[in-house]
């Protein structure tokens, strides 16, 4: 799934408007993993994608092309 995940950071995401998007907020890794649960429930049987939404703040100096924190790190992070 890790491997899933790091091919998808910094593309966009086709949509297909048939298919149900689901979104979870990242906000702590327990309270994460509760809402992640839910959105698989709700997910069963529809045709669902499922995305990870991390927030990351940018210091207002820095280019937002440019974040501050190194991808692979919040990646690692995030996936625990």
């Amino acid at each position: 799934m890790l491997q899933e995940i790091e091919g998808t950071v910094g593309q966009e995401i086709s949509r297909d408007s048939s298919k149900i998007v689901i979104a979870v907020l990242f906000t702590s890794q327990a309270s994460t993993a509760r809402a992640l649960d839910a959105a698989i429930r709700l997910a069963k049987g529809f045709d669902t994608t499922i995305e990870i939404v991390v927030p990351e703040v940018v210091p207002f100096p820095l280019d937002l092309d440019h974040p501050a924190i190194d991808t692979g790190t919040l990646l690692r992070r995030v996936c625990e």
